[in-house]
């Protein structure tokens, strides 16, 4: 995972308590995190999305060369900052929106 993402997920945890919003959080995340560190999935789909959280987290944990994709109905302003916190490979984004 980049520092960049890290960094946005961190301040997601904090902002969410703040503001009671639903996420997977931190305890689901680790556990998220290690399923896709371990079985290494290189193509996922992510249906509904509030902030980005989990499409930054699954984003930034897939091998490289691994595709994301999101369904949902979200802000621009949103859609862009999944896009660029997520990690590319030099060969595009992996998330498409």
């Amino acid at each position: 995972m980049t520092k960049t993402a890290d960094r946005i997920l961190r301040l997601m945890d904090r902002a969410v308590t703040e503001w009671q919003i639903p996420i997977i959080g931190k305890d689901k995340g680790r556990v998220l995190r290690r399923l896709l560190l371990e079985h290494k999935p290189r193509r996922g789909i992510e249906v509904g999305s509030l902030i980005g959280y989990s499409a930054i987290l699954i984003g930034a944990n897939m091998p490289p060369g691994g595709r994301l994709t999101c369904i949902a109905v979200v802000e621009e302003a949103v859609a862009e900052l999944v896009v660029g916190v997520a990690v590319n490979t030099g060969k595009g984004p992996l998330l498409s929106l």
